[in-house]
């Protein structure tokens, strides 16, 4: 603001806002203490959130980007360390996770959730991520997005999606395969001829014939008998 214009309001003592602007507060979410919360996995057989509540959330804050997006980092397993805590009355489900950046995955972001069971669903109340995008408790963005998809995909088939380093992983180079076994079979016994049955053609006396025929390699062969 320029100093003529701050000048006229001290004058006119118009020190107040011109306008009487109602801002919604957000409540702030007091977080249940860390300790309390257990993986995901043991509560398999909790019905979490379902897609109709996901929707709602995002489509209430205009957020398709968020929905849409975060939908396809849930399936390429972007959300890891998963807990969950259910409080004393039941119908407060409190979730924390890391989503991994989508450009860096060796980045992620804090994620909680809040979500209240309903008589017949479950409706999410707050949410925050610690993305610029996801600032305060109100917030649909993809991290977020992709940890609700994930929570719906525990919901409906009890197994958590979550993202495992390579690693993590059990070591699966220099490994034979598994489930194949190819026997080794003369070109004679598949055509089930006999070999001195096959003479070297007169006009293919090259050397490299000869190799082939010793080789059990199939060529320009005669049948003698013929």
């Amino acid at each position: 603001m320029d100093h003529f214009r701050l000048r006229i309001w001290k004058e006119e003592n118009l020190n107040k806002s011109l306008f009487d602007v109602k801002v919604l507060k957000v409540p702030h979410l007091e977080y249940p203490n860390d300790a309390l919360f257990k993986p995901l996995k043991d509560y398999t057989g909790n019905k979490v959130v379902n897609y109709k509540a996901i929707r709602k959330w995002f489509l209430d804050r205009k957020a398709n980007k968020g929905f849409d997006r975060g939908r396809i980092l849930a399936m390429q397993l972007f959300i890891k360390y998963c807990k969950m805590y259910i409080d004393g009355s039941g119908s407060n489900i409190y979730i924390q996770a890391s989503c991994c950046a989508e450009q860096k995955k060796s980045s992620e972001y804090k994620i909680k959730i809040k979500i209240t069971k309903l008589q017949s669903s479950h409706e999410i109340t707050q949410a925050n991520c610690s993305s610029p995008a996801g600032i305060g408790w109100s917030a649909a963005c993809k991290h977020i997005g992709a940890l609700c998809f994930s929570l719906e995909h525990f919901s409906v088939t009890g197994n958590d999606q979550e993202y495992v380093s390579c690693t993590s992983q059990q070591m699966c180079w220099n490994k034979p395969s598994e489930g194949r076994c190819v026997d080794v079979m003369s070109i004679f016994d598949i055509t089930e001829q006999d070999r001195n049955d096959f003479i070297i053609d007169q006009a293919a006396t090259d050397a490299l014939v000869n190799c082939l025929i010793n080789t059990n390699i199939n060529c320009a062969l005669i049948n003698s008998g013929k």
